[in-house]
């Protein structure tokens, strides 16, 4: 887990601002590390992925990284709002599409969690390709400020 700190001094004080990435302690299954492959019957176009905790804040998911329940993910096209769902308990979320062709999938951040990838993703289902995967990691963030005043 990475530390990330940063330190603000005041002209009235000395003001100590320490900004903590904070990860949750959670474990993995071999399921989640598993292979992705869609249950069937899937016939229809699919966008699936998972939300996850992005622990080292990279961007990208590694093994030991859990998924984050209550995140609200979207399938936009034109504008419009096509399909929507909440991500379950390990992160994970499928929609299926009726039709193919280009859209924006939208991640809402749960409570009390930041970004460390793009929130909106713009996809293209094909024949050829008519499912893709689009996961979005997130870091859960406390912040903590320590003030420190001169005595008289």
């Amino acid at each position: 887990m990475s530390m990330r700190r940063r330190i603000v001094v005041a002209a009235a004080g000395l003001t100590i601002l320490l900004s903590l990435v904070v990860g949750t302690t959670l474990s993995t299954t071999a399921a989640d590390d598993a292979s992705r492959t869609m249950p069937e019957p899937f016939a229809s176009p699919i966008i699936a992925g998972t939300v996850f905790v992005d622990i080292d804040a990279d961007g990208h998911r590694e093994a030991g990284e859990p998924g984050i329940g209550g995140a609200i993910v979207s399938v936009l096209q034109d504008g419009n709002l096509i399909a929507s769902m909440t991500t379950g308990d390990q992160g994970r979320y499928a929609l299926a599409l009726g039709d193919l062709g280009d859209y924006v999938v939208r991640e809402t951040n749960p409570p009390g969690y930041s970004s460390t990838t793009p929130d909106e993703v713009a996809v293209s289902l094909t024949e050829a390709e008519p499912t893709e995967f689009v996961d979005f990691g997130d870091l859960f963030r406390t912040y903590l400020a320590l003030v420190i005043r001169n005595a008289p």
